[in-house]
């Protein structure tokens, strides 16, 4: 693809956006659901007729690879390295926007689209100067995130009040605010955002990239590659983190695999708790397949290789409700496979209708559901699940058509854009 349009002296018909992304990272991204997010978004965009203009300061190969009018990588100072990272998060702050500035001069565009990350205020800085219009992804508090998943504590006053100021200098001054669940949409409502600037607007997929058909050949030749054939495949992506359900599987598999001999688990990605799941489960090692860190294009291909889908997502640890819309979900259900989802917060309103686990029975017919549902924290339950799965292999087909159908008709990104685009212009509310 690349820089395929020809744009003249920058004379175009079409409707102008400025995307930004101004996350710091000690290594660039090239896979995970915010890679598919701001690439289905950027091309929801492209697909409705906007030249794209895009700042970006991580996946910048990918982003290149759109066809975008015009790009910027942003990057503080090499001179700054040495400084922690999140005093270079401040600091970006200024570099981005007077960078920003000096390059976007000729460039005109109708408003700015800021996903939104820790310790940054640039979108926010350049709609007043530039007297546009900001609209704010905001996926999460970034603050809570990283005090939460990150590992780190944010103790110290020097760093927790800077995050917690700036996300609300986020919040106060976007235009509008998109985000993925109801969940957040409560959150910025505690916290004096009124409903007209929120959107609730959930994750989702490109059909055409996630299509089983597409993606056949690549199927046998992975299952050939990995010693699949003949062999059914549960399926797995995720960066391996708490709320990815990782304590789940690490319950589920061996009781899945125990009197099983043609079955195998497919675990896609990498992340902080990959080593210690490995571990646990290193006397069944020849029944599961780690990939360790996979590109986008890669992690869609290993997928296209399983006939069913795991997504045993965790409530928060401390004890709030999940905010999240997974990426992956959608992408399972793209490729019209049956999903195993955890039954919460928004994974039960796109699983829906579903079949609850505890009415699964060899009497069971599947009408119009599109997956099924677990209690979130019973592996009990999802091994059932997985059990009348591989024994009702000749009615899946019908589970996966469903959820792909669903897809289809709700969730693809240009429709997530296009509800952007109508909220934005106040079509709808």
């Amino acid at each position: 693809m690349g820089f395929t349009k020809s744009y003249g002296n920058d004379v175009s018909s079409n409707k102008k956006i400025l995307y930004l992304r101004t996350d710091i990272y000690n290594k660039e991204l090239i896979s995970g659901g915010s890679v598919s997010h701001t690439s289905g978004v950027i091309n929801g965009f492209l697909k409705l007729d906007y030249d794209v203009f895009c700042a970006s300061s991580l996946m910048v190969p990918i982003i290149k690879n759109l066809e975008i009018k015009k790009f910027v990588r942003l990057k503080n100072p090499s001179c700054l390295n040495f400084l922690r990272w999140k005093i270079n998060c401040i600091f970006s702050n200024f570099f981005f926007t007077y960078l920003l500035l000096k390059k976007i001069k000729q460039w005109d565009f109708e408003f700015i689209y800021q996903r939104y990350s820790l310790l940054n205020f640039t979108g926010i800085i350049l709609s007043k100067i530039k007297k546009k219009k900001i609209i704010l992804e905001y996926n999460g508090s970034e603050y809570w995130v990283e005090k939460n998943w990150g590992g780190i504590k944010l103790k110290s006053l020097i760093f927790s009040f800077p995050s917690i100021v700036i996300e609300k200098i986020n919040i106060k001054y976007s235009d509008k605010i998109i985000v993925v669940s109801d969940v957040l949409k409560e959150e910025l409502l505690k916290r004096g955002v009124t409903k007209e600037r929120i959107l609730v607007n959930p994750n989702g997929v490109n059909p055409i990239e996630y299509n089983p058909e597409k993606l056949e050949e690549h199927r046998f030749k992975i299952r050939k590659k990995l010693g699949l054939e003949n062999i059914f495949v549960f399926g797995f992506i995720g960066t391996f983190s708490y709320w990815h359900g990782i304590n789940i599987l690490e319950k589920l598999i061996p009781k899945v695999v125990k009197n099983n001999k043609k079955i195998k688990f497919l675990m896609i990605g990498d992340g902080p708790l990959l080593e210690s799941l490995k571990e646990s489960l290193e006397k069944y090692k020849s029944k599961i397949v780690f990939t360790g860190l996979t590109t986008h294009e890669e992690g869609k291909r290993y997928l296209s290789a399983c006939d069913a889908f795991l997504c045993p997502t965790q409530q928060n640890s401390d004890g709030s409700a999940f905010f999240g819309s997974p990426t992956k979900l959608f992408e399972y259900m793209s490729l019209s496979r049956p999903v195993i989802s955890s039954g919460i917060e928004q994974l039960k309103e796109i699983i829906s209708p579903a079949l609850m686990v505890r009415d699964l029975s060899a009497k069971t017919v599947v009408k119009n559901e599109v997956g099924i549902l677990a209690d979130w924290d019973n592996d009990e339950e999802f091994l059932r699940a997985c059990m009348w799965v591989l024994f009702n292999k000749n009615i899946l087909n019908r589970l996966g058509k469903n959820a792909r159908e669903k897809i289809l008709k709700y969730y693809t990104w240009q429709m997530h854009v296009k509800k952007i685009e109508e909220f934005v212009n106040n079509k709808i509310s």
